[in-house]
């Protein structure tokens, strides 16, 4: 009796000392204590997270009531929608808030920084946004600006000029946040470029189209192979019935075989040969009709019309098809995350170089197709750097290089498309590739998003075409198994390369094509854009 009184003793009276049940009780037990301490963390999580007010859209002359009233909706829900806010507070709850004393000092007149700091320290947050829209000829103009209530200091702003057409507002609204709100929350450095955010969720990796719907649509768990096609691919063997021998069932109309490595299709091939040539010789014997075979192998089709007499054919949806190592197709999810619009110029890296973190690249007057030092080509992509130069750029960009999945996504979205703009293969109004002539006959590389027709889903530039571009990942071949934020192998002798360059062909500029070359390797056709994590997470695991 006396045990029961020993403080903690009491949870574990009546468990055995040993076996299974012991183990299952313990784990109740901790479990049931653990679950109110994780709630709290994450309230606690919630708390941290600062408030902002949005105030009053101040209208210049010419400025429609219902455009301005418009734009302050616009504002305060893309606001909102970024998630870096415990609260946000409309310019109507403002009012609701203050008193009618307060109203008068602080909401009359109430223009500089100062006083719309001291105004935010009355309503208890951390931030104010405010806004200012005006009319210059037929275009509207927004200005924006965020303030740090307590330092009374501007850290974000910018203008955009647009028209009146709703979805031109939203763009710019939407890029007006991102830059005065997003950004200098994130601790981003600015680099003279915007980054696209690529919401979570899950999109269809390597080759062809996905033979089953999103496990997140499905209802589907993560459950090993079980949410991809298998390691293999389906071969047909077909036998049209143009003789007696098919016609009265000595052999099946179809075969169906599946392959696991691409060495059995070989000896498939010698294998049907060998039959064919028995029944040609059987056919000249008999009187029957010659048999015919079409099989399909990847993206060649083989016709044996007569011993050893083979035909070799391109399918004609070569350009959906892939290759080996884009194979097997499989679902994959991954989170929020920032993606570069564009590759990184050469205006940009020389900014880097100039810092002292970056090496310049060979000179593009000693060799040939090489940007660094070439006149005219700030805008272009830089080129002729290695993977460890790509990676010190981000490094010193406060980003990374971006995954491999994080990379196709960007270049694909989330429809499965084969190419960024869609289905159908390329040409040089989507994309710098080779059309007759290389680089569309540039024969070298593009100023970027030039070829806007062909952005990606996402609105990211040159996706396909114009540069190879240098991923995080090791080279290997894929694991429909790891579906949840891949990352590759976690070692090897070659970096993975994507999207294609100037030199490719029209097909070749897949989402999912792939190239592997050393960290070392560098060519006039590689290049790289950087990516982020999500500044949501940011935020929260800094606070």
């Amino acid at each position: 009796m006396h045990d029961l009184l020993k403080p903690g003793t009491i949870f574990f009276r009546g468990l055995p000392k040993t076996g299974k049940m012991c183990h299952v009780r313990i784990a109740c037990i901790c479990l049931f204590l653990a679950l109110p301490a994780f709630l709290l963390v994450k309230t606690a999580r919630a708390r941290d997270l600062p408030g902002l007010a949005v105030l009053k859209l101040t209208t210049g002359e010419g400025v429609e009531p219902g455009t301005a009233a418009l734009l302050e909706e616009l504002i305060l829900t893309e606001i909102q929608r970024t998630g870096l806010f415990k609260t946000v507070i409309g310019h109507r709850d403002i009012k609701a808030m203050l008193s009618l004393e307060e109203q008068r000092q602080k909401l009359t007149g109430c223009a500089d920084d100062a006083c719309i700091a001291e105004l935010g320290g009355a309503l208890g947050v951390s931030y104010v946004a405010s806004a200012v829209i005006g009319r210059l000829g037929e275009k509207l103009v927004l200005n924006m600006k965020l303030i740090d209530v307590k330092g009374a200091t501007v850290i974000g702003r910018a203008s955009r000029a647009t028209s009146k057409h709703e979805d031109l507002l939203i763009k710019a609204i939407k890029e007006l946040v991102n830059e005065v709100v997003v950004e200098p929350l994130s601790g981003n450095i600015k680099t003279g470029k915007e980054m696209a955010l690529i919401p979570a969720g899950w999109f269809w990796m390597g080759c062809g189209k996905p033979s089953r719907p999103a496990p997140a649509a499905a209802g589907a768990q993560i459950n090993g192979t079980g949410l991809s096609p298998g390691l293999g691919e389906k071969t047909q063997m077909l036998l049209p019935r143009t003789g007696s021998l098919a016609d009265s069932g000595w052999l099946p109309t179809s075969l169906s075989i599946k392959f696991r490595k691409p060495g059995p299709r070989l000896f498939l091939l010698l294998l049907i040969v060998m039959v064919g040539c028995s029944l040609l010789a059987a056919t000249m014997f008999t009187g029957f009709k010659p048999l015919f075979f079409t099989i399909s192998l990847g993206t060649v089709i083989v016709f044996i019309g007569a011993c050893g007499a083979l035909k070799f054919k391109k399918s004609a949806q070569y350009a959906r098809e892939c290759r080996h190592n884009e194979k097997p197709g499989h679902w994959v999810y991954l989170p929020d995350y920032y993606m570069d619009k564009h590759e990184v110029t050469l205006k940009e890296y020389k900014a880097c170089v100039q810092a002292g973190s970056c090496v310049e690249p060979p000179d593009g007057n000693k060799v040939r197709g090489c940007n660094w030092n070439m006149p005219d080509r700030d805008g272009h992509p830089i080129n002729c750097v290695t993977w460890q130069d790509a990676q010190a750029y981000c490094y010193w960009a406060k980003k990374r290089l971006p995954t491999e999945a994080e990379w196709e996504k960007a270049a694909r979205g989330e429809k499965a498309r084969i190419f960024p703009w869609g289905d159908n293969k390329g040409d040089c109004s989507l994309a710098v590739i080779t059309e007759g002539r290389r680089g569309c006959g540039r024969d070298t590389t593009w100023a970027v998003c030039r070829k806007e027709r062909g952005n990606s889903p996402y609105g990211l530039c040159d996706m396909a075409g114009n540069v190879w571009e240098w991923t995080g990942d090791w080279y290997g071949s894929f694991r429909p198994t790891s579906v949840h934020m891949p990352n590759g192998p976690s070692k090897g002798k070659e970096k993975v390369l994507k999207g294609g360059a100037w030199g490719s062909g029209p097909v070749d500029v897949r989402a999912s094509i792939r190239k592997a070359a050393s960290p070392l390797w560098k060519d006039r056709s590689a290049g790289f854009r950087c990516a982020m994590d999500s500044k949501k997470s940011r935020v929260q695991g800094s606070r």
